[in-house]
């Protein structure tokens, strides 16, 4: 199953917003801890009497704060009463106290004691329908067959897992095994159209043997009177156990042939589960759609990818920055070394640095010897302390063995591999504005209106005729989504004059852009589909700085901008830069600075040259 993952300053915004209120959360912690220290520190409390006073007291120190986290002092106060006989007894009656707070300490304290008596779980029934959010674990240490069957049942009313429901059910390992597989058979017809995909993330990280529950969801996809949807989602869920269900890859690949509707479904469990077919089914998928996703699949695989590595190499020449990057990835991964000599292409390349990263990391991960003297070169002479960086661990790891097996899923990701260089005071000095630069706060009225254009505006939303949740809204989920266009007008953010018309470009975060030519002759078309941050005129070149940081996503290029044979303007890429750009601007000197998130500032010369500017700050790149 192929997995499919930008800052602004909203982004910021909330970043401050949320600054201050844990600055103001933080405070209030201090006067609690300060008014539980005059009663004396927790971990003192002589017995469970003493303690509960120290709980009441600290309760009524929070009171009215709104952090919902718990501090050193609960933590002290916790472990105190959870090493004392009888807590659990002591705790259980204060889940139904008139006092929240004092509830809610109860609830932290049971949350990690040893064991609780099954007697006491309508009571911790009660506490979690009153909202007690530390509680679910408290279910687990009650450990019973009813006790487990609640969580799952818990866990699949959150919509979430990264929670303590989702802690819970983990807790109980292979005794939740019976009731993920009947909340897998959807005996309420799946209401919740995300079941399986709850349950297939827990799957994912729980410890569950996987001889107890592939055979009980391969019975699920295996019945005919199955529904197909629920199939899939059982299926979904062998994917999500990854190479421990790769023992039944046989049986999931009979599916195809019992239920023919799931076919798709199949290939996409045997490519997650690492089967003997992954590979080639990975290449077949590239071909008719190379995406950098289908690479990470392929690097996941490791050893077992190694058949696709013919394939991938080509794609290392791709004009998508993406690919490239995730081809050199997965090459690295599944270490075949008859690549090296391209992945040695690759790191010489001087127009794109995150391919050199990517192909140094692949390079030691490859344990290529013969790339000893390219990876010392780039240590101590690439433009970028990136790839400096990534060269001298290369060299460490090439006398070493090669790992064998499936990557860590995380080590695929570019953005894992990069420390964050940051630079807020470039030492150069951006010149004066060029002669036809305009931003749309500058131009009049009248000019706005000759420049507005026609663009597509991109929206998400739930289908139509969703029906409202209990809170009359629709609820949006990954199941039920769609996307939407539509056409509006819009007035660009940036343009430039270049003597019969303007070379104008919108960046509009995670919602998209463009880079649009607006000629004098009425003539209006687009070059390129994204996020344009500025247009400059460098030297004799004409450049767009493109880019988009929200969330996983940090990327950015430069694009030149040409008049090609027919006479249209077009764009391609030229530089990739190491991250988003922040802002830009021609020097003094005649150079482009471009400022990125977390790639630090670059300065480009007319030729494509790049270095990194010096800054004037402590996060100043050496």
């Amino acid at each position: 199953m192929s997995i499919s993952s930008k800052f602004g300053t909203i982004f910021i915004k909330l970043a401050i917003v949320g600054a201050a209120l844990s600055l103001a959360s933080c405070e209030q912690a201090d006067r609690a801890a300060a008014e539980a220290r005059a009663e004396g520190s927790p971990e003192t409390c002589a017995d469970i009497t003493a303690c509960i006073v120290r709980l009441r007291t600290i309760a009524a120190a929070r009171r009215g704060d709104r952090y919902g986290g718990m501090g050193q002092q609960e933590d002290m106060l916790a472990s105190r009463l959870q090493s004392m006989p009888g807590v659990a007894e002591a705790m259980v009656p204060l889940l139904s106290d008139s006092d929240p707070g004092v509830a809610k300490l109860a609830a932290y304290v049971l949350r990690d004691v040893k064991q609780i008596d099954p007697r006491h779980l309508p009571a911790i029934r009660a506490g979690l329908d009153r909202d007690l959010g530390w509680l679910a674990p408290a279910l687990a240490r009650i450990g019973t067959d009813e006790a487990a069957a609640e969580a799952v049942q818990r866990l699949l009313a959150q919509h979430d897992t990264g929670n303590q429901e989702g802690y819970a059910v983990a807790l109980f390992g292979n005794q939740a095994v019976p009731h993920i597989v009947a909340a897998a058979r959807c005996p309420d017809g799946c209401k919740n159209p995300d079941t399986h995909r709850f349950l297939a993330s827990m799957l994912q990280e729980m410890v569950v043997d996987a001889k107890l529950i592939v055979p009980q969801l391969l019975a699920i996809c295996e019945d005919p009177s199955i529904p197909e949807d629920v199939a899939r989602g059982a299926l979904q869920m062998i994917g999500a156990l990854g190479d421990r269900a790769l023992s039944w890859q046989d049986s999931v690949d009979a599916l195809a042939k019992q239920r023919p509707a799931l076919g798709q479904d199949v290939e996409d469990v045997l490519i997650s589960i690492h089967g003997d077919r992954a590979a080639g089914l990975l290449v077949q998928r590239l071909r008719e759609n190379p995406d950098a996703m289908l690479l990470r699949d392929v690097g996941a695989l490791g050893d077992r990818g190694r058949s696709a590595a013919p394939h991938i190499e080509p794609l290392l020449k791709h004009a998508d920055p993406d690919l490239r990057e995730s081809a050199a990835i997965a090459l690295g991964y599944v270490g075949d070394e008859r690549n090296v000599p391209a992945l040695l292409a690759a790191l010489d390349d001087a127009t794109d640095v995150r391919q050199n990263l990517a192909a140094a990391e692949a390079l030691g991960h490859m344990r290529a010897i013969s790339a000893k003297p390219s990876l010392e070169r780039a240590s101590k002479t690439h433009w970028h302390p990136w790839v400096r960086d990534s060269a001298k661990s290369a060299l460490l790891w090439i006398p070493k063995p090669r790992l064998k097996g499936a990557p860590d899923r995380r080590a695929l990701f570019g953005f894992e591999r990069r420390r964050e260089i940051d630079c807020e005071r470039p030492a150069a000095k951006i010149a004066s504005p060029q002669v036809g630069v305009k931003s749309s706060e500058s131009l009049g009225s009248g000019q706005l209106a000759k420049l507005r254009y026609t663009a597509t505006a991109i929206s998400y939303g739930p289908p139509e005729g969703a029906a409202p949740n209990a809170d009359g809204v629709a609820a949006v989920t990954g199941s039920a989504m769609v996307r939407r266009e539509k056409a509006v007008t819009r007035t660009p953010q940036v343009a430039l004059r270049t003597g019969d018309g303007w070379l104008a470009g919108s960046d509009r975060g995670e919602w998209g852009g463009e880079l649009m030519w607006l000629g004098d002759d009425g003539k209006r078309y687009r070059l390129f589909d994204g996020n344009i941050q500025d247009i400059h005129r460098l030297g004799n070149r004409y450049l767009a700085v493109s880019g988009i940081a929200h969330m996983s996503t940090n990327a950015g290029a430069l694009l030149d901008l040409s008049i090609n044979d027919h006479g249209r303007w077009h764009a391609t890429s030229w530089r990739v830069l190491p991250g988003a750009p922040r802002s830009s601007g021609v020097t003094k000197e005649g150079e482009l600075l471009v400022n990125t998130y977390q790639g630090g500032a670059v300065l480009v010369d007319a030729q494509g040259r790049m270095r990194m500017a010096e800054c004037l700050d402590r996060t100043s790149a050496k």
